[in-house]
């Protein structure tokens, strides 16, 4: 059997002047790509940030096994979202706290 029976297929290398054209609109397309990119990746960090400010910051569990423990009582389902809304604002402080400072890390201190 010989390599040109069966399955090969004969083709011949494109001239520079094509082979030029076809490397400027891989580019083209690359460029054009990249911006997409860049956009759907600013899209995606305003989604993540909007995300982080509705996101629940506590163990809703450990918080309602801590109440019912301490005191018998039951933990009403809005508790988990105020409580996580006070935790963002002291987190907020401790990092204005840090940025003062001069860090880079927010530590206990920076809760006063």
């Amino acid at each position: 059997m010989n390599h040109r029976d069966a399955w090969a297929e004969e083709r011949f290398a494109p001239k520079r002047e094509a082979w030029l054209v076809g490397r400027i609109n891989e580019q083209a397309l690359v460029k054009t790509t990249e911006k997409t990119e860049k956009k759907e990746s600013k899209m995606e960090t305003t989604e993540q940030n909007l995300s982080h400010e509705k996101e629940v910051l506590v163990v809703v569990s450990k918080l309602k096994n801590y109440i019912r423990t301490k005191s018998g009582m039951n933990t009403a389902a809005e508790v988990a979202d105020v409580l996580s809304e006070k935790l963002r604002v002291l987190c907020d402080q401790a990092i204005e706290h840090t940025k003062q400072e001069g860090r880079k890390t927010v530590m206990a201190r920076d809760f006063v």
